[in-house]
Formats: structure tokens, sequence, C-alpha cells
């Protein structure tokens, strides 16, 4: 388990604050409250294809491990565009909490 990665997204589920801090504990990103969710999902499907850019490059390294990161990481990316996907397109209705988010 790594600290400071869950402080962070444990802020964000609190505060939906993410991001460094500065010196006075003043996050650098906020989730701005009311947004409307399609135009956020959209959002998130331009960031996930940034990060799939970086991905496809790091499968060009000639390590293995690297290599294999990128492909996972790649699986993943889909993964989570396929729902993003979904939910922009009406083929899913969120019902209930998600049960992986921190209480």
């Amino acid at each position: 388990m790594n600290p400071l990665k869950d402080n962070a997204m444990n802020r964000l589920h609190r505060t939906g604050t993410f991001g460094p801090v500065d010196t006075h504990n003043i996050p650098l990103f906020t989730i701005t409250p009311g947004f409307n969710p399609e135009d956020a999902l959209a959002h998130v499907t331009v960031l996930l294809k940034g990060a799939e850019a970086c991905a496809y490059e790091l499968t060009e390294s000639p390590s293995d491990t690297a290599h294999g990161l990128a492909l996972a990481l790649l699986h993943q990316l889909e993964m989570a565009r396929g729902v993003i996907n979904a939910l922009l397109h009406g083929r899913v209705s969120p019902v209930a909490p998600c049960s992986l988010a921190p209480a």
C-alpha cells in the first residue's frame, strides 16, 4: 500500500479535490459540485485517449517488464473507456453506490 496515494484517494472521495497541495495544504485541482456528468464523462474520455497514447509509446520499450506493464495499462484504459462510453450512450444506468469506494 502507498500511504501517499491512499491519502490522495481519500481526499478525492471526501472533498472532490486531487493533485498536489501547496504549503497551506490547498489542492491544485477541485471537481466542481453540480457539474454536468455527461460533460465530465466526455472529458474523461479525452484524458483516457492521452493515457492510451502514452501507453502505446511504452509498448515499444525494449524492456519486457515495461512492455508487459504497458499492455496491462492499455487493457485497463480500454475497460475504463468502455464503461464511460456505455454511460454516455445510455447503455448503463447507475443504480447503487460503488462498493469499491472508501467509506
